[in-house]
Order: C-alpha cells, then structure tokens, then sequence
C-alpha cells in the first residue's frame, strides 16, 4: 500500500491509504511454424495460448498484423519469421518466434536413355544421375495422377512390342515437387533376313550376288565375326573356288537372322583318251572306226552342255553330248599313206548369261595304210624229200 496527504497553508490533511496490485506477465504462446513449396497455397502458422497477437518483429514493432488469432496465414514469397504473443488478463507476453519457410521447387530431371531398342530385346533402361536427397518418380503421363514407380533408374519392359514410347520424371526435393521432363524412344522392329540371289559364275571371272537392302552385312564365317561387306550387292573379283557368306539385315543395330549367300563357281573339266587314257590313238585302215568317249565334270545339267569336237584334217566341228562316233569323219578307203588326224575337245556349260569353257584337250588318230601283198618264194620237192622252209619277203619300202 501506499500513502498520501496534501499540505495547504501550512496545514496538513487526514492521511489516505492507496493499494495496486502486480501482475505476472504470461509466458509466450507455443508457435509451431510451417512450410510450402514455391507455388504452394498458403498455410496457417499455429500458436497455442490466449489472446493471441502477431506481430513482424520480435519487439513488436512494425505493427500488428492480426489479433485475437492462434492461427495466421502470410503471403510472403520467401522465407520469413513472423512473431506471436499472449494476453492473459490484460498483460501481454513477449513473443514467440514462428518460422514461414517457402522452399524451392527442384530444377526438372535429366532423363537419360538410348534412342533405340530392339523388339528382340527385353527391356528398355530409362536413367537419372543420382542426388544426395532426390527422388525420382515415374509417370506414363505428364500429370501426377499417372505415378508408377520411384528410383534414379526405370525399366521398360519390351514383350516384343515396337513403336515409340515416352516417359516423364520428376524431382522430389524435401517434399517439392519439380516441373515434368519427358523422354522419348523406339523400340525398332528385328527385320526380316536378306532376300538373296545367288551367283552362278565361270571359273576366274566377275560375279555380283544380289540382295534386297543397302542396310544389308555381308560376313564370311557363320559366326558373324569377319565382315566383308556392308551394302546391298557384293561383288566378287577373279572368282576361283565356292564360297559361301553369311548375310543378316541391320536396321538401327537390330540384326535379322542370317541367311547363306553362295557363288558357285563352274569349271568345266573334260579328259578324251581311249579307256587307258591314251592320247595317241591308230587303226588300221580296214579295222572298223571307235567311238571316243569323253570324261566331264560336272555332269551336263541340260542340253546346252555339250562337247565340241574339232577334226582335222578336214577342219570338222561336232556339238555332241554323245561320245564322239568316228565313222564318215575317218577314212575307211584305202591309202597310199598313213593318216595322222587330230581331234580335240572342249567342254561347255551354259548358264544364264555365260557360258564357260573347258580346256581343250587333245588326242591323234592314225590310220595306217594296208601293207602290199608280200612276194612269195615257190618250192618243188619230189615225194619223200624234206621240205625247206617257205619264204615270204615283204616290201615295207614299196609305195
């Protein structure tokens, strides 16, 4: 309590007795502070206690900015800390500190793929570089409602299906939610193998085996380790022997089946000769003509293979696919003198814009003229006497 009196020309009134009373002041409220992401709708900030005032500062200067609440809505667009205090029975607290985060949204992912898979394939891989505290989703649509998986890595599963194909990410930071990136892709079709043409050519000549695309690889072991070619017709040079290659289609680096792709290379080959194969063949001219057969390879595939005969004298051509009958081109009359013919043979095989030749091979005929008739010695003897030899003298010189 206190007392007090006034004092007027010199005199002194009663005394009267004055009483106050201090009140405690209350503790700050509670605050719970929030945060949003860049973008977000504003949430309220909390405080728990009574007659609840906010405030921009901590000294409750810069003005009030709402009373008689426990909840308080900003609309900052960056971090701020507002402050909030309580009145319990007309006495203010000091202030709480409550804490309004705006946090950044993310930057957009990076998705990183190949163009291209095979429909051979099993899967597709769809990849974002890691990041201490990021998320990745997965969506098949760019909106959120699309969601189907998270990780820094995603697998599309192929089943043998082509076509092209898009996927989206986002980042997850600390609750934001980045913008959307997309990814797009093929998976290609595993093409059909090669049509191929074949090569059917004479031996030590230029050939082209023929095929149905540019994009076409050409290897000459079925291991498909030796490429030889990339292109649509593979030209040979100088072919000599036959060969196979093996031949796969290449679209986008999905590869076909290989198919084989064959040059086959004709060498005509042909022996004339008697059955011992002798090249120097004679008869008398009485005796009756023989036949020449011919040995070939390969065996005559139609009637366009056949040999041809030359003989001379006479300068005769015969195109047989028979053996060689002698009779009407080797006299049969008699001679003066020996006759030597010659008579050669070449086989030949005809394909479809060619035909190869053999070598010419070679025999002679002779026909020996019939010698003169030899001279005869006669003998008389009388009967009982030894007979002397006979005597014949012939006359090789004789013409």
């Amino acid at each position: 309590s206190v007392y007090a009196s006034q004092r007027l020309n010199g005199c002194m009134s009663e005394i009267a007795q004055i009483s106050f009373t201090i009140k405690p002041l209350p503790a700050p409220p509670s605050t719970t502070s929030a945060s949003i992401c860049q973008g977000q709708t504003h949430v309220a900030l909390q405080a728990t206690g009574t007659g609840i005032t906010w405030y921009q500062n901590a000294n409750k200067t810069g003005g009030k900015l709402l009373t008689n609440s426990n909840t308080y809505i900003p609309s900052v667009i960056t971090t701020t800390t507002f402050h909030a205090s309580q009145t319990v029975d007309e006495c203010e607290s000091s202030t709480s500190p409550a804490v309004y985060t705006i946090k950044p949204n993310p930057t957009k992912p990076v998705i990183q793929t190949t163009e291209k898979s095979c429909d051979s394939e099993t899967e597709h891989i769809l990849t974002v570089t890691p990041e201490t505290g990021t998320v990745i989703r997965w969506y098949s649509l760019p909106d959120t409602s699309s969601y189907i998986t998270s990780g820094n890595e995603y697998k599309h599963q192929i089943q043998g299906l082509a076509g092209q194909k898009t996927y989206y990410a986002r980042k997850v930071v600390d609750g934001c939610l980045s913008e959307v990136s997309s990814k797009y892709f093929t998976i290609v079709q595993t093409p059909q193998p090669p049509l191929i043409t074949n090569a059917i050519v004479c031996a030590n000549s230029n050939t082209v085996i023929t095929s149905d695309d540019k994009d076409n690889e050409w290897y000459s072991d079925a291991a498909l380790q030796i490429q030889v070619f990339k292109g649509q017709n593979l030209t040979i040079e100088n072919a000599t022997q036959d060969k196979t290659y093996y031949v796969v289609k290449n679209k986008f680096s999905c590869v076909s089946s290989a198919v084989e792709a064959h040059v086959t290379v004709v060498n005509p080959q042909i022996t004339i000769g008697d059955a011992d194969k002798t090249k120097k063949l004679e008869k008398c001219v009485y005796d009756a003509n023989s036949s020449i057969i011919p040995t070939v390879s390969p065996a005559a595939l139609s009637v366009q293979d056949m040999v041809e005969w030359r003989i001379n004298p006479g300068n005769i051509v015969i195109k047989s696919n028979d053996p060689l009958v002698l009779d009407g081109y080797i006299t049969t009359a008699d001679i003066s003198t020996d006759i030597t013919y010659t008579i050669t043979a070449r086989y030949q095989i005809k394909l479809a814009t060619s035909t190869c030749y053999s070598s010419v091979d070679t025999v002679t005929y002779t026909v020996h003229k019939r010698p003169h008739t030899p001279v005869v010695l006669s003998n008389v003897i009388c009967q009982g006497q030894s007979l002397e030899p006979l005597k014949a003298f012939g006359s090789p010189r004789l013409t």
